[in-house]
């Protein structure tokens, strides 16, 4: 399982750009209201299937 997380300066810090993109989409349509928390942690999964290792 790999655990990819939010570096201090809010940049996401994983070696791939491209579930980079899909968290930070995914986040943005989250339905929350501003400033009602100074920090949320919230943990992000992704499956891929398909490959062949």
């Amino acid at each position: 399982m790999r655990r990819d997380h939010l570096a201090p300066h809010g940049m996401p810090a994983s070696s791939s750009p491209y579930p980079d993109q899909l968290a930070i989409g995914a986040f943005q349509r989250w339905p929350c209201q501003p400033g009602v928390y100074q920090q949320v942690y919230v943990p992000i999964t992704f499956t891929l299937s398909g490959a062949e290792l």
